[in-house]
């Protein structure tokens, strides 16, 4: 298995996990992160971001709203917009699951050492603003 392939999976199963005892999924925990980093955020707002179809986040918001994750507040400019926030349940959830991210992010930080690490971070910026694959279908 490629070595990225097996960080990743490092990286998301204790998330995975407690993302399933919440009954949740990867997708929600992308939406809840959208959210939880830009307090306020519209649903196109967080469309754009996450890079997703009205369907697909309609089906995660249906979730968030019966589940009682977020609240939406009317914009006191626009009252056409409504303002997506976490509730402090939604927070529980993104902070437990980030959580459990940071402390195999911070493991694999300390074995790399100082120079090691800010390689990381540079290697994960670049991929995070690499422009997307020509291949990709």
């Amino acid at each position: 298995m490629p070595l990225i392939l097996r960080a990743f999976r490092t990286l998301t199963a204790e998330a995975d996990k407690l993302l399933g005892r919440h009954e949740l999924g990867r997708a929600h925990f992308r939406a809840l992160g959208a959210i939880a980093l830009e307090p306020g955020a519209t649903l196109g707002e967080v469309i754009t971001t996450l890079g997703v179809t009205v369907q697909a986040i309609n089906r995660i918001m249906i979730v968030f709203h019966k589940r009682a994750l977020i609240r939406a507040e009317l914009d006191p400019v626009d009252r056409r917009r409504r303002r997506l926030f976490l509730t402090d349940e939604g927070q529980r959830i993104f902070d437990e699951v980030m959580a459990a991210q940071l402390t195999v992010m911070r493991h694999a930080a300390g074995v790399c050492g100082g120079d090691g690490f800010e390689a990381y971070r540079a290697f994960v910026r670049a991929l995070a603003d690499a422009p997307p694959s020509r291949n990709a279908t």
